[in-house]
């Protein structure tokens, strides 16, 4: 089971995968290949990836990591859907999906605690200095649909303040990631089963328009 699954459910995760591959995964099994509890897309397969400025070709990019070792539940949510014909052209159909971003802990675990995100304690994060590959926008929107609570969004921007304009670095958008989530939070905070973020680990953002993905520990 990877976090795509887990998190969206096996439809929506089937539905994510048709529209990255622009085939349905079944056709697509014979070029992933997994390896040390990741999934990877072989060099032979016929994926168009999205680009962005600064950031290198991915020859045998990452797809997806197993979730079988993770600690806590994974907390379910539901895959964002345009609501206008237009938008499902723009964002989907004539789209170029970005695959999904991970944020891995040095130690190997995948994830970091929002508290530790929220502090600015970016140093476990491998690869913190590299360029996020968000797809060359200027701005993206963080979507949360966390079932039986409204719908959520907050835009970020996706590009330095350089004159060069360089795409934001992984820890600079794991942190927007995390904000949005503690800005959610507090605004559905009379919800009951919503307050406890401190004890939630924020693996993963999915694109083309981020999704977050988090799961929630468990005291012991």
């Amino acid at each position: 089971d990877g976090f795509v699954a887990r998190t969206f459910g096996p439809r929506d995760a089937d539905h994510y995968f048709m529209f990255l591959f622009r085939s349905p995964l079944s056709r697509y099994l014979p070029n992933l290949v997994y390896l040390q509890g990741a999934w990877y897309i072989s060099r032979g397969a016929n994926l168009m990836q999205g680009t962005s400025p600064g950031v290198p070709f991915q020859h045998t990019p990452l797809l997806d990591y197993s979730s079988c070792g993770t600690q806590g539940t994974i907390v379910p949510q539901k895959r964002w859907n345009p609501a206008e014909d237009v938008d499902v052209r723009r964002h989907v159909e004539g789209a170029i999906l970005q695959l999904p971003i991970y944020f891995v802990n040095s130690n190997g675990s995948i994830g970091l605690p929002l508290s530790d995100i929220l502090r600015g304690c970016d140093r476990d994060l491998h690869n913190a200095n590299s360029f996020a590959t968000l797809g060359g926008e200027s701005t993206t929107h963080i979507r949360i649909n966390w079932p039986g609570s409204t719908y959520w969004k907050r835009q970020v921007p996706t590009r330095d303040e350089t004159r060069e304009r360089n795409p934001i670095t992984l820890a600079r958008f794991m942190r927007h990631i995390g904000t949005s989530v503690d800005k959610f939070f507090k605004v559905r905070s009379s919800e009951s089963r919503l307050r406890h973020r401190r004890h939630l680990v924020i693996p993963s953002s999915r694109s083309a328009r981020p999704t977050a993905m988090w799961q929630q520990t468990h005291d012991g």
